[in-house]
């Protein structure tokens, strides 16, 4: 990964708000609101890769997605590179656009399957006004294919004569069409099989490396995001519980949610696989429509003081060490203090 820049951070994200308004089945009946994200709060420095990791269900694609202005949010403020993408006129937003990319889940739905590679690479290229002239369009396209480590004569392909993987790294290659320097990748590996998944990985990690880039990196497999974070944050129903560096979150989680995920998630030692340990997440997670008071996740907790509090405070999430931060009532020391 490249090295994480001091300073202004590139992106910094408060009170962020998505609430989807539902239709109620008459019209005398209360209208019901979706909770999708309610009140997340983040930066991102420079070069820096933050993995944003919960279940499905939890508001991760909908925060990506409210973070690009893909949807609009409900509220809150989003900075970029000093300004708010909020107040953005549409000229201004097509050039954000240009240096804020998306990478989705499913490369398939997102390709024109009626467009050869080269093509749907080029039309990016036109569309931002990137290449001057035809040859210098096949010139980059032949480069991002390269880059993405694609053989050049896969921009004669349609979508459905490659692979998952391949589809993927098309994907990428779009993505990195127009030069970002933020680029959101939306659970990118969860539809790939275990080789490929490493290889895509591996191409990420380079790929930050190479260009110096700014990743939101999501999924909802802790194994894969340890891979390729420098921070990670811990969301669950529509908000983060546990924000810190990957090494603390991974050796000394400290919110009962996160380490009930760790705990569930298997892992890889001295080449055999071992299975999941420690406290086990029971019950599904609640509707966002409908979030339980207090804290969202005490239904689930498994933490051994968890009381009647619990049901009544709403935590925030606050600093409990110079790089920590958590919402639970019950944590009150740093992953300092407890190792």
């Amino acid at each position: 990964m490249s090295p994480v820049q001091e300073g202004e951070p590139l992106v910094r994200v408060r009170g962020l708000q998505k609430h989807f308004p539902l239709r109620s089945g008459w019209p005398w009946q209360k209208r019901e609101t979706l909770r999708a994200v309610d009140g997340v709060s983040f930066d991102l420095k420079r070069g820096e890769t933050l993995g944003l990791v919960g279940e499905s269900g939890c508001g991760k694609s909908t925060t990506a997605r409210a973070l690009l202005r893909l949807v609009e949010p409900t509220a809150g403020e989003i900075h970029f590179d000093g300004r708010d993408i909020m107040e953005m006129a549409p000229g201004e937003l097509r050039r954000f656009r240009r240096r804020a990319q998306i990478v989705f889940q499913d490369p398939f739905s997102s390709l024109n399957p009626r467009m050869q590679v080269g093509t749907a690479l080029a039309e990016v290229l036109t569309v931002h006004g990137v290449a001057a002239d035809a040859a210098e369009r096949r010139q980059r396209v032949r480069r991002l294919l390269e880059r993405v480590e694609l053989a050049p004569h896969l921009a004669e392909r349609h979508p459905h004569e490659l692979s998952g993987g391949q589809r993927q790294r098309v994907g990428i290659a779009r993505a990195l069409a127009v030069e970002p320097e933020l680029l959101v990748l939306d659970e990118p590996v969860s539809a790939l099989d275990v080789p490929v998944r490493r290889q895509i990985l591996g191409l990420v990690r380079n790929l930050q490396r190479e260009f110096g880039l700014t990743c939101l990196f999501i999924a909802h497999d802790l194994s894969v995001v340890e891979k390729v974070s420098d921070r990670v944050a811990v969301m669950y129903l529509g908000r983060i519980v546990e924000l810190a560096p990957a090494p603390v979150i991974f050796s000394r989680p400290a919110h009962p949610y996160t380490r009930a995920l760790l705990a569930a998630t298997p892992r890889l030692e001295s080449g055999r696989r071992t299975e999941a340990r420690g406290p086990v997440l029971e019950g599904d997670v609640p509707s966002p429509v409908s979030p339980p008071s207090g804290c969202p996740f005490h239904p689930r907790c498994p933490h051994p003081e968890r009381d009647d509090e619990c049901r009544l405070v709403v935590p925030r999430l606050e600093a409990k060490g110079k790089t920590w931060r958590v919402a639970c009532i019950k944590v009150t020391t740093s992953p300092d203090a407890r190792s």
